[in-house]
């Protein structure tokens, strides 16, 4: 029994050595950005016009002593209406392209700073969310991701300011049959919780009265995969972390 105890607990701990660990993002300064957010604050400096694109790019770094063939997909996550944006990978797509089509091989040890992406208020003002996921297109477990906020406008900046993040918590990570999610929060507003795959369709949610802080959700029935927990409080994504289910 103890044998097998102990050969569980090196399988989990191997799980979670193996997954998400393998890449890392950095942005154009060197910051470490892998699975975190950017918010990028749109001012007059950064371009002429509110008709003007914003780029933002990401070095991708991978740590592996192997080559891998890496893809992206872009989640949007919550968007001010008649933005665009788009993104490059080896290729530049379409604003309605949320995967790209193509992979890089991304050589062992190597790194890229072929993804950009462009954000185009045209003249709206707010605060738009999108998810960059990057995999391995023969091992999609594998991933690293990168969240990019785009503010533009003193009423985007009056809601950054204004925003309340909710501690999101949960367990275990990877999850089989269930995930304990508790939240940090002094808000009295009505939460709800989701889970969405990594082509961000919503597989699971749960609400949470005023008062609740904490949920138990079933996950026996989801498949094997890399999925993202988001936490929604007044109607709009306030936290977000990656979660791996494995069976």
């Amino acid at each position: 029994m103890k044998k097998l105890l102990l050969l569980i607990f090196i399988g989990i701990i191997s799980i979670n050595v193996s997954i998400g660990q393998n890449y890392k993002l950095e942005d154009l300064n060197g910051n470490d950005v892998t699975d975190s957010q950017i918010t990028i604050q749109l001012t007059a400096d950064l371009f002429d016009d509110m008709f003007d694109a914003i780029q933002q790019s990401i070095i991708f770094r991978n740590l592996t002593e192997f080559g891998k063939a890496i893809k992206v997909k872009r989640i949007i996550e919550s968007v001010v209406p008649g933005v665009g944006n788009d993104f490059c990978w080896t290729l530049c797509y379409p604003e309605e392209t949320n995967i790209s089509p193509d992979f890089l091989n991304v050589n062992a040890f190597g790194s890229t700073t072929s993804f950009y992406t462009y954000y185009k208020p045209r003249m709206n003002y707010g605060t738009s969310n999108y998810t960059f996921v990057f995999f391995d297109n023969d091992n999609p477990l594998d991933t690293v991701f990168v969240k990019i906020s785009f503010t533009s406008g003193t009423l985007g900046i009056a809601n950054r300011n204004n925003s309340k993040t909710i501690g999101l918590n949960f367990y275990p990570n990877p999850s089989d049959n269930i995930l304990n999610v508790s939240l940090n929060s002094t808000s009295n507003s009505i939460k709800e919780i989701k889970i969405t795959n990594i082509l961000g369709s919503v597989v699971k949610t749960q609400s949470l009265g005023k008062l609740e802080n904490a949920v138990a959700i079933k996950t026996e029935d989801l498949e094997d995969g890399v999925y993202f927990v988001s936490v929604i409080s007044n109607g709009k994504i306030d936290n977000s972390k990656r979660l791996i289910i494995k069976h």
